[in-house]
C-alpha cells in the first residue's frame, strides 16, 4: 500500500525579508492654506475650500515584514505624514514659488527613527510631471515629462520576402504602412540647485523629438530609421541617443525614455531596476 504523501505545511514570508511598499496619497491645498480634511480620501484629503491645487504624491517604503503584521508600513501613517507634513509644505511652495525639489527634501529631513523608512518620494505636480527624489541622495532630483507626436512607420526586413515578413510582423508590415500617437515620457537627474528646470526639457524634447518625427513616414523621412527597423523598442533607443547630448549640455543628466506605441505596448531605455 503506498505510503502516503507528506503533510504540506504553510510557510509565510521571513519578517526579515525586504519588500517595497507603494502608496499614493491624495490632497489639494492654496496659497492661503485654506483646507480641510475630507471623508473622501481616495479623491483627496484634505481639499481646499475653494479652488485649489490638486497634488498626488507617491511613497515607497523598503523595509523588513514586521513580525506581528507583516507589513513593511502602516499606509494609515504614510497619509498622516503627507497630509500633515507635506501638504503645508506643497502650499507654502504655491504661495512663494518654493522649488518643488527643495520642498520634497525639507520633507524628507524631517523624518526620524520612528517614521517609516521611505526610499523615494515622488511629487506628481500635474497629470503628465512629476519630481521624484531618493532619500539617499537628497542633492539630486529626477523630473519626468510626458510627451507626443504622431508618426506612421512599416515594420518589414528588406532582405525579407512579403511571405517571410508577414510572418515575422503581421499586419504591421502593410505596404503602405500605418501610424500611431506616440507618447514618451522622458525622465532626468538633475541638482537640486541646479539651473536645470522642466521648461530646458520641454524645449529640448520638442527640437530634438517632437519636431525631428512629429507627422513623418519614420522609415523613409528619417535617416535615423534608414538602416533599422523602427519598432517601438529602436525608436526608443534613437530618442535616448539624441537627447543624451542635448541634456548633458544644459546640465541634465539622461536617466531614462519611455515610449508608448499603444496603450498596451511600450519600451523602456536603458532598462533600469526602479523603473
Amino acid at each position: 500500500m503506498p505510503s502516503p504523501p507528506p503533510e504540506t505545511v504553510a510557510t509565510s514570508p521571513s519578517a526579515q525579508e525586504t519588500c517595497a511598499l507603494f502608496r499614493t496619497i491624495r490632497f489639494e491645498v492654496t496659497p492661503t492654506g485654506q483646507a480641510t480634511d475630507s471623508p473622501n480620501t481616495w479623491s483627496a484629503s484634505p481639499v481646499a475650500a475653494g479652488v485649489g491645487a490638486y497634488f498626488e504624491v507617491d511613497l515607497e517604503v523598503v523595509g523588513p515584514l514586521d513580525d506581528h503584521t507583516g507589513m513593511a508600513a502602516d499606509i494609515r501613517t504614510l497619509d498622516r505624514l503627507i497630509r500633515t507634513r507635506f501638504a503645508p509644505l506643497a502650499a507654502q511652495a504655491l504661495s512663494n514659488s518654493t522649488p518643488p525639489g527643495s520642498a520634497l527634501r525639507t520633507f524628507l529631513d524631517t523624518l526620524d527613527a520612528n517614521d517609516p523608512n521611505i526610499a523615494t518620494i515622488r511629487w506628481r505636480l500635474n497629470p503628465r510631471l512629476s519630481i521624484m527624489m531618493d532619500s539617499t541622495t537628497m542633492d539630486t532630483v529626477l523630473i519626468s515629462n510626458k510627451y507626443q507626436f504622431a508618426a506612421s512607420h512599416r515594420l518589414f526586413i528588406p532582405e525579407l520576402s512579403d511571405e517571410e515578413n508577414t510572418a515575422i510582423f503581421g499586419k504591421c508590415c502593410w505596404i503602405n504602412g500605418h501610424g500611431h500617437n506616440y507618447h514618451v515620457e522622458v525622465d532626468v537627474a538633475t541638482p537640486i540647485d541646479g539651473a536645470f528646470d522642466r521648461h530646458q526639457l520641454d524645449a529640448i524634447v520638442e527640437s530634438t523629438i517632437v519636431e525631428r518625427f512629429d507627422h513623418k513616414y519614420l522609415n523613409l523621412d528619417c535617416p535615423e530609421f534608414k538602416d533599422r527597423t523602427p519598432t517601438v523598442e529602436h525608436i526608443t533607443i534613437v530618442c535616448h541617443d539624441l537627447l543624451a547630448p542635448e541634456l548633458a549640455a544644459a546640465g541634465g543628466e539622461l536617466h531614462q525614455v519611455r515610449v508608448w506605441e499603444t496603450q498596451k505596448t511600450w519600451s523602456a531605455y536603458p532598462v533600469r531596476s526602479n523603473a
